[in-house]
């Protein structure tokens, strides 16, 4: 059990590419720090992958959450000095952002024109996937595909805010209420006048910077059980 309450640099700013942290906790190559701007797999989002510098570069392969710990896992024991610089592999990192605000519009367009909820969701490097509790047809494709790429085009702003709990709208959770977190206030992505909803993940600054979103795959897995693949241009 990891004690250390790791301030979460990356909840804040998703461009956070370089930061300086302390060692607070170390179990042979799992490393726990003050402050990171590494994500933490969850919420269908991989973690984010890098480098720890101290008095060598230590690769940082996985990351994951203890409670309010941000576990780090390198690929050698830790040994080095406890103040170290972060460096975030950005590529991969924005690759998720880009990815995680595109299943955002999705879902915000499945809900609003379908009311059709997401029941999972997973990000990767070059492309998503998502399971949709609605009996979505293939002929309905391509106008969801249209309807995404003008939000693209339209330039949106994505913002992150903070809501009190007894704040947030029924429309802004789309998961379980009991899967949020334990918290009094909760983050908010809120693509400005499309959608907003409760969420932990990286996104990008303006929907633009996803240029454009091709459904690449349907799979009818019964009759309210959907399954879309999503590419990105």
């Amino acid at each position: 059990m990891w004690i250390t309450k790791t301030d979460k640099l990356y909840l804040d700013d998703s461009y956070l590419k370089e930061f300086e942290a302390n060692v607070t906790e170390i179990n042979n190559n799992e490393i726990a720090l003050d402050s990171t701007a590494f994500y933490p797999e969850g919420g269908g989002q991989p973690s984010d992958q890098g480098e720890i510098i101290s008095d060598r570069i230590y690769k940082v392969i996985k990351v994951y959450k203890d409670s309010d710990a941000v576990v780090h896992v390198l690929d050698n024991n830790f040994e080095g000095d406890k103040k170290i610089k972060g460096i975030i592999d950005w590529n991969l990192r924005y690759a998720h952002m880009r990815y995680h605000t595109a299943v955002h519009i999705m879902s915000g367009i499945l809900f609003k024109e379908y009311g059709a909820r997401i029941t999972g969701s997973q990000i990767y490097s070059d492309k998503a996937r998502m399971d949709i509790n609605y009996d979505l047809k293939k002929e309905d494709l391509p106008t969801i595909e249209e309807m995404a790429n003008k939000i693209i085009k339209d330039d949106l702003e994505v913002k992150i805010i903070y809501l009190k709990r007894s704040e947030l709208r029924s429309d802004q959770v789309r998961v379980r209420e009991d899967l949020l977190p334990d918290v009094d206030i909760i983050r908010i992505i809120d693509i400005s006048g499309f959608d907003s909803q409760a969420d932990g993940g990286t996104h990008v600054k303006k929907t633009s910077e996803l240029k454009g979103i091709k459904i690449s795959k349907y799979e009818n897995k019964g009759k309210m059980n959907k399954r879309i693949y999503l590419n990105l241009l």
